[in-house]
């Protein structure tokens, strides 16, 4: 007794599965398939383009967010004790400032690193970084 044939959906079997899921006959290994699913499953989990319900490491972020009149009503209390504005662009400005003044500040250093260097690799210029050292641990 079978039920009806199902062809799954191979449209997620990338290049590195399909060796593994692809057999020559053109046939679809189910057991490799079901693992190659499962990969692409856990790898979304983890993207968190998938939820997990219940769940609180793997849940929808935005799930649990205040929206509409809610959110309005908590916003300015919830801003005031974070030390925010109510309004974006005075954050979004201080932000976009600090951001840029460390941008400079990191690329003024950048010749005088010895960690970073460029290299042309295959005719194109690459950001190469050395190892940092290992730090002690002085627990004890």
């Amino acid at each position: 007794m079978s039920g009806p044939i199902t062809i799954p959906p191979i449209v997620i079997v990338d290049k590195p599965w399909q060796r593994h899921v692809l057999r020559e006959d053109g046939r679809i290994d189910e057991r490799a398939f079901t693992f190659c699913a499962l990969d692409k499953l856990r790898v979304a989990i983890r993207r968190r383009d998938v939820f997990v319900s219940p769940s609180w490491r793997y849940a929808d972020p935005q799930a649990g967010l205040l929206t509409g009149t809610e959110w309005e009503a908590a916003r300015p209390m919830i801003c005031r004790s974070l030390g925010l504005s109510a309004l974006p662009e005075p954050t979004l400005t201080m932000l976009a400032q600090e951001l840029d003044a460390t941008y400079r500040a990191v690329a003024a250093r950048l010749p005088d690193n010895k960690a970073v260097r460029f290299e042309t690799v295959a005719g194109k210029q690459e950001l190469v970084l050395s190892p940092l050292d290992k730090l002690e641990d002085h627990r004890r």
